[in-house]
């Protein structure tokens, strides 16, 4: 839940230092791995939309922080959060 909750404020940094805490923790790795594939994608995919679109789409910075506040519910429910769009692509990235 912990690393969900700190991604909101450091989001690359989080997964990160818990992908290497939690390696011997399937649950605490497997939701790592998704937290960290969405921090990745959105914040590239986001950064290029904002700079197409001169500083207008950088609205889209709001759904990372959306999908951020339902992985840490989940994860205090003790289930993985796969979020919608980059779920699929942690799983086959890293074997979660």
């Amino acid at each position: 839940m912990l690393c969900w909750l700190l991604s909101i404020f450091f989001p690359l940094l989080s997964p990160i230092i818990f992908m290497l805490v939690g390696k011997d923790r399937p649950f605490v790795y497997a939701n790592a791995m998704q937290c960290l594939t969405m921090d990745l994608l959105w914040w590239i995919g986001g950064t290029i939309i904002a700079v197409i679109t001169c500083g207008i789409g950088s609205i889209i910075f709001i759904v990372p922080l959306i999908f951020s506040i339902m992985g840490t519910i989940r994860a205090n429910n003790a289930e993985i959060y796969e979020p919608p769009i980059t779920g699929p692509l942690a799983k086959k990235w890293f074997n979660v």
